[in-house]
């Protein structure tokens, strides 16, 4: 038996090396690549549906007799075949083009468990979310905010949606990919006043209905530090909105991608330790708030 080529925490659970070779899931990369070519993108299925599972029951359970959803992001990667995975295990699904949604409805995903993000949609895009009765729109600009509440108004509906702020936060990630920092082109500022604007704007709005807040600090996150004071921040906003405006906003939807291991040296994220941490702090800010 050789020495396996890179640390067996990188790889998928179910996969090892027999004599040098990477076996996924009982099948040799040699008997892959024979069957698919290559190069190939191999998933396990089977640890797919661990690590979702573990999310979601992590947050059943931290959440208690309250609401929770959690949510796969169709961004890490989609298809026919894995969203359906992800309807199976419980989850959510956001999504946040036209295509992604298509690819969920094909798979037969409720579109009540389906938000959808994207701070550049087409007026196409909205009106089939509409359509097709997406749970939430999250609004990235005032623009969208408007074109939400026309389109919703020809359909005669009332459309949910949640408003993308900005807590003004240092993701411990890479400058690309963090989303929350001031000057970013992403939701509306909470410092500059522009949440509390957009907010008062889609209240005003008669075609639609503002269900919460949304936040994303970025992907590939390695520390929790940047999602406390996103958490901190984001409550003391809906604290601010309820004592302005008297709307006491009923959903928080905490976003940013988990790190997983790339190299060697990188450490996974334990899901249950997580959801606790994150669900101990909304609870803590909450308290404080009043």
């Amino acid at each position: 038996m050789m020495k396996a080529p890179i640390a067996t925490h990188v790889l998928p659970a179910h996969a090892s090396f027999d004599s040098g070779e990477l076996v996924i899931a009982g099948i040799s990369a040699t008997e892959l690549a024979k069957k698919f070519g290559t190069p190939a993108f191999i998933i396990d299925e089977g640890d797919f549906n661990a690590r979702a599972r573990a999310f979601n029951t992590a947050l059943k359970n931290a959440m208690g007799d309250r609401a929770g959803h959690c949510y796969y992001a169709a961004k890490a990667f989609i298809s026919v075949e894995v969203a359906k995975w992800v309807n199976a295990a419980g989850l959510s699904l956001d999504v946040c083009t036209g295509g992604e949604l298509e690819v969920a409805l094909a798979a037969g995903f409720p579109p009540s468990r389906i938000e959808f993000h994207g701070n550049n949609k087409s007026l196409q895009e909205i009106t089939r979310a509409i359509d097709v009765g997406v749970s939430h729109i999250v609004a990235d600009s005032e623009i969208e905010i408007e074109r939400i509440n026309e389109i919703a108004g020809k359909r005669g509906v009332k459309q949910k949606i949640l408003i993308r702020i900005t807590p003004g936060v240092e993701a411990h990630t890479h400058q690309y990919i963090a989303t929350a920092h001031e000057d970013v082109k992403f939701g509306f500022s909470i410092a500059s006043g522009a949440a509390m604007k957009a907010l008062s704007l889609a209240k005003s709005s008669a075609n639609i209905e503002v269900a919460g807040v949304h936040f994303h600090i970025g992907s590939q996150i390695t520390g929790l530090e940047g999602f406390d004071l996103a958490i901190a921040r984001t409550i003391e906003f809906l604290a601010e909105v309820k004592r302005e405006i008297s709307e006491e906003l009923a959903e928080l939807v905490i976003g940013g991608g988990f790190a997983i291991a790339y190299l060697d040296s990188d450490q996974t994220i334990d899901a249950k330790q997580v959801i606790e941490h994150l669900a101990g702090i909304v609870k803590e800010e909450c308290k404080k708030a009043g």
